[in-house]
């Protein structure tokens, strides 16, 4: 009796031991990942901020060179690199939705003004929205007005 209790005890004593040996290990791994993770997360940001500062010098220096060339200083600050691939982005944009628009009209078009807000604004979503909801207001009653004539 004492010897069987002493290895059933024993035997307990060891599988706690493994047990928390097997948490600790998966415990390890995960916190490995996820530091792994964070230093990816790290590294990307460097990338973005590295190259969005380069991509700011090129801006920089076409303007330097610009300023060189006329010997005018410009008072008026000149949009960077990102703001003109915005801009041009925004205007591609519009030429495809017009495109689109032409070629499948829809019943009710609502016209939203782009120049209300900027990339990257989103404090000001409650304004938009507003926004949005007096847009599809006025388009839905010169809608329903169209619809009532016919």
């Amino acid at each position: 009796g004492f010897v069987r209790e002493r290895l059933k005890s024993f035997a307990r004593h060891e599988l706690e031991q493994f047990e928390r040996w097997v948490l600790l290990q998966i415990y390890d791994e995960a916190w490995k990942n996820n530091l792994h993770a964070i230093e990816q997360l790290k590294d990307a940001i460097g990338y973005r901020a590295r190259i969005a500062a380069f991509i700011e010098s090129i801006s920089a220096s076409f303007t330097e060179a610009k300023r060189s060339e006329t010997g005018v200083e410009q008072a008026k600050a000149q949009p960077g690199l990102i703001d003109l691939m915005g801009r041009s982005l925004d205007t591609m944009q519009a030429q495809i939705a017009r495109m689109q628009l032409a070629l499948d009209p829809p019943d009710l078009l609502i016209r939203m003004p782009r120049d209300r807000c900027t990339f990257y604004e989103f404090w000001r979503a409650a304004e938009l929205i507003d926004l949005g909801r007096q847009c599809t207001q006025r388009a839905l009653d010169a809608f329903e007005a169209g619809q009532r004539e016919r």
